[in-house]
């Protein structure tokens, strides 16, 4: 199902699958992202278990380790199909020294 094919050069790529259970499918083959209070639902290509469920919470994550093979120096691409269930919050977070960067969704609700 997972494949990556071309030139794709990927630092990692981890599907966020209850099959792939957090393993990094890049050629780099980096330490398995660890989750904490998650679901596997069914995703928005149907197939059963192909996406993560975070039940917006502090203690619902995953967390990458990086023993700094993740080290692109310039650039980084976040993909991610994301379904608002009206929280807001963050949905990416990453930090190392004086670099900070923060994705964040909020949910706000507009009456015409």
């Amino acid at each position: 199902m997972y494949e990556i094919s071309g030139s794709t050069r990927a630092v990692a790529l981890y599907p966020l699958s209850k099959t792939k259970a957090g393993g990094d499918i890049s050629i780099t083959r980096n330490a398995d992202a660890r989750s904490k209070n998650v679901r596997y639902v069914e995703g928005p290509d149907g197939v059963p278990a192909s996406a993560t469920y975070f039940f917006g919470r502090k203690n619902s994550y995953i967390t990458f380790p990086n023993g700094g093979a993740l080290d692109t120096k310039y650039a980084i691409t976040i993909i991610a199909w994301i379904r608002m269930e009206g929280r807001s919050g963050p949905i990416f977070n990453y930090k190392y020294a004086v670099i900070y960067i923060l994705l964040e969704i909020s949910f706000k609700y507009y009456q015409d």
